[in-house]
């Protein structure tokens, strides 16, 4: 019997399919989705890409979250992030077996997913602090750029207490919700209102630091 190194591509394909639908372990010499990817990025196998493609978009998604509305996006930056820092090279060198190979995809959405949530919470502490702020005057837009350069550095300066600390955190590092917040630490927060009491009250720190602040627009630019 010819060994997997020597099945086209179509007939991988298929027998990987069958190997996930039965959740066969195999060796890796015999792993036909193993050497699909092998395939794919040491040869730059077109149709080998697209055949995992096919075969894992939905299992990343699941990763990601199918719910969000961005998943799409996020498999495909996973799947392009994957393809240019290995295309070309042995994938038996970096991975052990396809359980290997598959770990490390899911801490690559994992890692996507808490990166949108950054950067989304970003955007809306952003939003917020410039509906607070937004008076007409010419130090708006600067401060703006202050809000967005220094993020880390006013939540740190402006929440006081170790529970406004993890409010902050969670609210805009990771995208929680207040309801959230609570149901993750119902014995530190009462309530979703009183997570958002506090979350209000930073806030308030925030908009009276930048207020008050003493900038060097030269600085900003």
């Amino acid at each position: 019997m010819s060994s997997i190194h020597e099945q086209n591509t179509q007939f991988l394909a298929a027998r990987c399919q069958e190997a996930m639908t039965h959740f066969q372990p195999v060796s890796r010499a015999e792993d036909a989705c193993f050497e699909l990817f092998a395939r794919a990025l040491l040869q730059q196998d077109a149709a080998a890409w697209d055949a995992l493609v096919a075969q894992y978009r939905r299992l990343i998604l699941f990763w990601i979250g199918a719910d969000r509305s961005d998943a799409e996006d996020l498999m495909q930056d996973i799947l392009w992030h994957f393809w240019t820092r290995y295309k070309g090279a042995d994938l038996a060198a970096d991975f052990d077996d396809l359980p290997h190979l598959l770990r490390y995809l899911q801490r690559a959405a994992h890692n996507a997913v808490i990166s949108a949530e950054r950067r989304a919470a970003h955007e809306v502490l952003v939003a917020e602090v410039e509906d607070a702020a937004r008076s007409g005057a010419p130090e708006t837009d600067a401060l703006r750029h202050l809000v967005a350069d220094h993020l880390q550095e006013l939540i740190a300066a402006c929440a006081q207490t170790p529970d406004e600390q993890l409010v902050m955190v969670l609210s805009y590092e990771v995208g929680l919700a207040p309801r959230q917040i609570h149901q993750a630490h119902p014995q530190r927060f009462d309530s979703p209102r009183a997570v958002s009491l506090i979350k209000e009250r930073v806030l308030t720190r925030i908009r009276h630091a930048l207020a008050t602040a003493d900038v060097d627009f030269h600085d900003l630019q």
